[in-house]
């Protein structure tokens, strides 16, 4: 559901996310990932557990052991 304006965070009987729904759609995952302030408009459910950082960095030189690519992905567990 990127891209997409959320309507609502779906529940599934327990109390977990199962998914979200935008408009007339509805899809569902068995992990969903987002920024806890789509969270905060529904009724107090909300279990903040990592933040995730997102960053662009222009380097003037190629990152080691990735072949000289002109881009890639580094991720930092």
């Amino acid at each position: 559901m990127l891209n997409q304006d959320i309507d609502e965070v779906v529940f599934g009987d327990d109390g977990k996310v199962i998914g979200v729904k935008a408009g007339d759609k509805v899809a569902k995952a068995p992990l969903v990932v987002m920024d806890p302030s789509y969270i905060k408009k529904q009724t107090g459910h909300l279990k903040v557990v990592g933040k995730i950082v997102r960053a662009i960095c222009i380097l003037d030189h190629p990152i080691p052991d990735t072949g000289d690519k002109t881009s890639c992905q580094i991720i930092i567990p």
